[in-house]
């Protein structure tokens, strides 16, 4: 099981330890580099989705201070968006988090990480495969 780093995937994976449908090996918890919560988007470099973002709300990410938000991705972009002017619901993070995840299947996402996330990426490579692929 892969889950953001935040409250409710926090929950989640305690909920399943507790009544032993997952040990310790069985999950991981996105996380990226300087962020107590985070969410895979936070993985991604700003400038893979800035076109996604740009077409659907006409703002540039790149002219606000997204980039120096120390929050999960949707906290973020519903602040910075919301500070735009925008009126932001969760079905809007829902469609964008839709389309992030289409572009993403068309292209290598590892080369569009940030390069200080490419480590925990690396590591969650190797988990799984030891989980899946047994010799």
């Amino acid at each position: 099981m892969i889950l953001d780093k935040d409250q409710s995937g926090k929950e989640s994976i305690n909920k399943h330890l507790e009544s032993k449908e997952l040990d310790q090996k069985s999950y991981a918890l996105i996380t990226a580099k300087g962020l107590t919560e985070s969410e895979i988007e936070n993985l991604i470099n700003i400038d893979f989705y800035l076109d996604i973002i740009l077409e659907k709300f006409g703002i540039n990410l790149l002219s606000t201070d997204f980039k120096k938000k120390k929050t999960k991705w949707s906290d973020a972009l519903t602040e910075v968006l919301t500070n735009a002017g925008k009126s932001i619901v969760l079905k809007d993070l829902e469609d964008l988090k839709k389309h992030i995840a289409e572009k993403a299947e068309k292209v290598n996402i590892y080369e569009q990480l940030y390069l200080h996330n490419q480590s925990f990426m690396d590591g969650l490579i190797l988990q799984l495969e030891s989980y899946f692929i047994r010799e």
